[in-house]
């Protein structure tokens, strides 16, 4: 393996580890002050019965997110916003490289040798920072449930940002299925051979000759 793909992995590797550096806030932080911000904006609809219900929701979504972002910290597995030059995988790599990954990875070529490890790691990276930003997107989404409902008990306007978060929502949720099946799909050729990499046609040919 060639210098700079061996470096790009060893980047990938740690990165699926450990996660990249949080500098600065993370996005469990943000979001966390957000959605307490949100639930205690929320409190507008309790000049109705049925608006301390949506209050009570937000609330409940505020909890979940601080709690996550909380136990994020703990177990550092906090997520940046922005991953810093000196810890992207990529970053190491000639363009024609970038080029050549990124096709793999999209499923436009399949995995080759040289690449099925930092394929592998790149998938374990994603999967990591996926499962970490779950739950505090989750809490954020019943927030603004609570927050819309709100804001309709007192105004009748909040009924447009409650189908638009469920619509986004279910829109993030669709793409966030998609996008894990075209993982699958990737790390199971990269994972194909028994050594960590699917052979392509070339390959293949070289080897029959």
């Amino acid at each position: 393996m060639d210098d700079d793909l061996l470096a790009a992995t060893r980047r990938a590797d740690r990165l699926a580890r450990s996660g990249a550096t949080v500098v600065g806030i993370s996005l469990q932080a943000c979001l966390a002050g957000l959605t307490v911000l949100w639930a205690l904006l929320s409190s507008v609809g309790l000049g109705r019965p049925i608006g301390i219900v949506w209050t009570v929701l937000a609330g409940i979504g505020a909890v979940v997110t601080v709690v996550a972002w909380i136990r994020a910290r703990r177990t550092g597995t906090l997520v940046p916003f922005v991953v810093a030059g000196a810890e992207r995988p990529v970053a190491v790599l000639a363009p024609a490289r970038r080029r050549e990954l990124r096709r793999q990875l999209r499923r436009a070529d399949p995995v080759s040798e040289p690449y099925a490890g930092l394929v592998r790691s790149l998938i374990g990276w994603q999967r990591r920072s996926s499962r970490a930003a779950v739950p505090v997107l989750l809490g954020t989404l019943i927030t603004l449930l609570g927050l819309s409902g709100s804001i309709a008990m007192a105004t009748g306007l909040g009924w447009s940002l409650m189908i638009g978060t469920v619509a986004a929502a279910a829109v993030v949720t669709v793409l966030a299925r998609v996008e894990a099946r075209r993982w699958t799909t990737v790390l199971e050729q990269a994972e194909g051979d028994g050594t960590g990499a699917t052979a392509t046609p070339r390959d293949r040919g070289r080897d029959s000759a």
